[in-house]
Formats: structure tokens, C-alpha cells, sequence
């Protein structure tokens, strides 16, 4: 497995792609994956990655002030046009700890969106806006 640490706002995010095995029943090919991470206002981070289809990556994102938020997904493909998005998601921030594994069929290069979390007048829900799109 590989790992990429990128340092960004208030924190350092690091990313792990696995490298598939070949094997006949494994899923083939690559995707791009470009994703905003948003704690209510506040960006947390922004990383663009290519995964490999089937394979578990990790990207972990931790702040100055002991905010720290995990995503491991998978992307299997579906057909041509869509690829099922199966995540983990750990956000511990703000004194409170939440977990997610929500899963969702994607239209490739097309938005998508998971939100979670309390949305008041002074607060908005952790929210992970992303598109995937084939990268080979």
C-alpha cells in the first residue's frame, strides 16, 4: 500500500491507494477521484486522487486543534456510466465523535454528495461533495 501525505489548511491529510492483485474476479481499471470535505463552512480538505477499482484507500485528515476526520472507500463499477461508492466515514470534531457507511451508485463524472450530522441556525452537517470519473 502507498501512502501521500499532503499538508493542508490547518492540518495534514494523508492518502493510502492500494495497488490491486490481479486476479480474475477482481474489477479492472482506475478511477479519478476529486472530493471537497466540508466541516459546516469550513473546508477541511481537497485531495484529488486515482484508486484503483475494488481496491480500499484511506485518506485521513488532521487539524491543529485535534479535529480528525477518516474516509476509507472502494469504488467497484457498476456499468459504463455509474460505479458503486462504498465508504467509512469517522469524523471526530468539536468535542463529538460520528460514523458513517453510507453507499451509493454514482453517475461517472457527474456530483454527488453525503451529509451528516446537525444543521441549525449555527450549525451545518459534515458534508463530502466528490465525482468520480474513469481515469484510464
Amino acid at each position: 500500500m502507498r501512502s501521500i501525505a499532503f499538508l493542508c489548511t490547518g492540518g495534514i491529510l494523508l492518502a493510502s491507494l492500494a495497488l490491486p492483485v490481479a486476479a480474475a474476479d477482481t474489477p479492472r481499471g482506475f478511477y479519478q477521484l476529486n472530493m471537497e470535505l466540508h466541516d459546516g463552512d469550513r473546508l477541511v480538505g481537497s485531495p484529488r486522487l486515482t484508486v484503483a477499482a475494488g481496491e480500499t484507500s484511506h485518506i485521513d485528515i488532521g487539524d491543529a486543534v485535534g479535529n480528525h476526520y477518516t474516509l476509507a472507500f472502494t469504488i467497484t463499477p457498476r456499468s459504463a456510466e455509474t460505479a458503486l461508492f462504498t465508504s467509512t466515514i469517522d469524523v471526530s470534531a468539536k468535542g463529538r465523535q460520528q460514523m458513517r457507511t453510507p453507499s451509493l451508485e454514482v453517475a461517472l463524472g457527474k456530483p454527488a454528495t453525503i451529509a451528516f450530522g446537525e444543521e441549525g441556525p449555527t450549525t451545518k452537517p459534515f458534508r463530502v461533495d466528490f465525482t468520480i470519473s474513469k481515469a484510464d
